[in-house]
């Protein structure tokens, strides 16, 4: 049995090339040291004394940034490859971390956190860009799917040691953060900057199909706005779960780093080896729907209010749902778009997300703030449902698309 296993990871892992893992590596070191977004809320209200809407504002901030980023960022990688637009996004936004943590004023904070957002978040498409240049159409979601490993197994380290960190002062976490940043630019430099632009597989050195534009890509533009609603509820998570679970039950930072952290660690454990296993369906879109059902069974748990356990249950229902429905959402994305034009795709991609970002920390706050957090959750769960139903009409639709 121990060795079946063994087996199936290795088998999941084989076939990716150096720069792949090279490309995780970076992720992995960047996202380790990623504390302040986790703690965002509970630094504006405990450290700055700012009420929740204030906070859930610069939340929003930090996702106008963000989307404007991710713009800008897919436009620069189609011209300048994406090693140069993953560098400049790395440095200067731990530059501005250490910019931020001086910040005391309401609106020096909002407009600093939004140039942050803007200037770490170009490295989203072209990282994206970069992961489909150095994989094939066999094994791409295994390689978007190592990248989310590095994310979420850097992402089970932060919140864990931010929380200690937290405790002790929240200004540790914008120099941590900063500097792993830093250290993240250092290692792209020193082994990818000489890397090719761009490695084609057989398939798409063959393709035949003309350059299209996602903005004309009405499948995919559909996509988009389920890719915002997926993210609104989802991103609860991280927005408001720390300060429910202070509010609720008194719990304290370091607990609520450990329950974050087992998202990012379960992820970090079972996805290449459930993509691995599931990869084959060519019914991805379906996948990506069964995903959202377990993302409104965790919401539904949480709103029964139960007791500060159910936490650590509702993290695990969450999980599967992130496991998977995000890598044949990656996937879905890149096999849209042309080699010409993968910025642009990889960037509506990430400007949802962060889309989410604009809307999921106001909305949150409102309704935990004028509701309580019950309604939150059952909001919460009530867009993913739709979501869900959003997802089987753009199955059919991109089915009947193929059939033509």
């Amino acid at each position: 049995m121990i060795q079946k296993a063994l087996r199936l990871y290795r088998e999941a892992y084989a076939g990716l090339s150096l720069q792949i893992w090279l490309l995780a590596g970076v992720m992995l070191i960047n996202r380790a040291g990623s504390m302040v977004v986790p703690f965002m809320t509970l630094y504006f209200t405990q450290e700055l004394h700012f009420s929740m809407q204030q906070a859930g504002f610069i939340i929003s901030a930090y996702g106008v940034g963000s989307t404007i980023g991710s713009l800008l960022g897919g436009r620069l990688t189609d011209k300048l490859g994406y090693f140069k637009v993953q560098f400049l996004g790395l440095f200067l936004g731990g530059f501005l971390l250490f910019v931020l943590v001086w910040m005391r004023d309401f609106y020096a904070v909002v407009a600093c956190t939004l140039v942050l957002s803007m200037v770490a978040d170009m490295f989203r498409p072209a990282n994206s860009a970069a992961v489909a240049a150095f994989s094939d159409v066999q094994n791409r979601t295994r390689a978007y799917s190592l990248n989310r490993l590095a994310i979420n197994l850097g992402f089970s380290i932060s919140p864990a040691l931010g929380g200690f960190l937290a405790a002790q002062s929240f200004s540790w976490l914008f120099w941590v953060d900063g500097v792993t940043c830093w250290i993240a630019a250092l290692i792209l430099f020193l082994f990818l900057r000489n890397a090719p632009e761009t490695t084609l597989s057989a398939e798409e050195e063959t393709e035949t199909s003309p350059q299209r534009s996602a903005y004309q890509d009405r499948p995919f533009l559909f996509f988009i706005f389920l890719t915002v609603c997926f993210a609104i509820a989802f991103m609860q998570v991280f927005m408001l779960l720390p300060l429910y679970l202070k509010q609720q039950f008194q719990l304290p930072e370091w607990y609520i780093g450990l329950v974050i952290s087992a998202n990012g660690l379960l992820v970090a454990l079972l996805e290449m080896v459930i993509v691995f296993r599931v990869e084959g369906y060519p019914r991805k879109l379906k996948i990506v729907s069964r995903g959202l059902l377990w993302l409104v069974a965790g919401y539904l748990l949480l709103a029964l209010n139960l007791h500060y356990w159910t936490a650590w249950l509702f993290i695990l229902l969450i999980t599967i749902a992130e496991m998977l429905a995000m890598p044949f959402m990656s996937t879905f994305t890149i096999e849209r778009a042309t080699v010409q034009n993968r910025g642009q795709y990889a960037a509506l991609y990430n400007v949802a997300y962060a889309l989410g970002y604009i809307f999921a920390p106001s909305f949150g706050a409102y309704m935990a703030s004028t509701f309580g957090f019950v309604y939150l959750w059952m909001a919460a769960a009530t867009i993913a449902l739709f979501t869900f139903g959003g997802f089987r009409i753009l199955e059919r639709w991109v089915r009947h698309e193929k059939a033509l």
